[in-house]
């Protein structure tokens, strides 16, 4: 077991006080499930800004590609996750991630898995 540290995580600076201070104020299981949502609410804008310009490109001289290639979920999950657990590929610090999260009876369970480089 690894050793609990007293201080909690530094918020990142293009967060605001007051969602900082909401942030704080919850437990631990409704910041996971808010964590889960962020990650989805954030892949469906990127989704969403592709293809606004996939569209315009369409229509003007210049092209546009993503910084993120589209991604699909691996065949197989490690053998740990289970199958309807949710997979998003987030990237932190340049490195990229395959987040897997799913629910066991009250319990939000995740893994993550570095991907290898491209």
């Amino acid at each position: 077991m690894t050793e609990h540290d007293p201080t909690p995580p530094q918020p990142p600076a293009a967060l605001d006080d007051e969602l900082v201070e909401a942030l704080e104020s919850h437990d631990s299981e409704t910041l996971l499930s808010v964590a889960e949502y962020a990650l989805s609410f954030a892949e469906w804008k990127e989704s969403a800004a592709a293809d606004a310009s996939s569209s315009s490109s369409s229509t003007s001289t210049s092209t546009s590609t993503s910084q993120h290639p589209p991604s699909e979920p691996p065949s197989e999950s490690p053998p740990s996750v289970p199958e309807r657990a949710a997979v998003s590929v987030v990237e932190i610090a340049g490195e990229r991630y395959r987040y897997y999260q799913w629910r066991e009876d009250d319990e939000i369970k995740s893994e993550t898995v570095r991907l290898a480089d491209e």
